[in-house]
């Protein structure tokens, strides 16, 4: 793309994430406004600098705005999550009809729906496996997460089958880096990890990693 386009990206990323991010703080405000996220455009900034990365690889408009726009629900939920331990349904839900919808343009232009079942087929295998440790290990994971990882797994299966293993796996191994971490500096989390969170950031490196 040119410079001028990609600029246009990531303006329109940023926008996206205000949107998103003025719905999110509505749904579960943050504890005080002293949170410095809570009165910076601080997913606003990093999301237009994501968007104007995605540009600069991506040329199918329908794909960059799927992945953008994931990328500013993603980081609201991050936030929320890390702040309020929630991860509201009304940011996870209608992401899903919108990115299979984005999906579904350039399958019927490109005619190959390799990509969109690859996609489908994570989404589920994503959802089934996170279903399954919520039911077998109560406690440990939340219903967000578990709706949260039909996401990732839904956006990484596009590039392929590894990216969805990876974006997964490399949230865990964060988690578990972070509660060493908390347990050598002897800080307690009383609600847990925010695993949210942890999706969020790595279905993003590996997105960023495979464009």
């Amino acid at each position: 793309m040119e410079l001028h386009e990609i600029a246009s990206w990531a303006v329109a990323g940023g926008a996206i994430s205000s949107f998103v991010h003025g719905t999110a703080r509505r749904l579960a405000p943050p504890p005080g406004l002293g949170q410095p996220w809570a009165a910076h455009p601080i997913p606003e900034i990093i999301t237009a600098a994501i968007s104007a990365a995605l540009a600069s690889q991506i040329d199918s408009w329908p794909q960059l705005l799927a992945y953008i726009w994931f990328t500013a629900v993603g980081l609201s939920l991050a936030i929320t999550d890390l702040t309020v331990r929630r991860l509201p349904n009304a940011l996870i839900i209608p992401t899903y009809p919108a990115l299979l919808a984005l999906f579904c343009i350039p399958t019927a232009t490109s005619h190959s729906t390799t990509p969109l079942v690859r996609s489908a087929a994570s989404m589920m295998a994503t959802l089934l496996t996170f279903t399954a440790l919520y039911a077998l290990a109560p406690g440990q994971l939340g219903g967000g997460d578990v709706k949260l990882s039909g996401l990732v797994g839904l956006v990484l299966g596009w590039f392929s089958w590894t990216a969805a293993f990876t974006g997964i796996l490399l949230a865990w191994l964060l988690a578990a880096f972070a509660g060493v971490f908390l347990r050598l500096s002897r800080k307690s989390q009383p609600e847990g990890l925010p695993l949210g969170t942890f999706l969020v950031v790595a279905s993003i490196t590996t997105l960023l990693a495979n464009c």
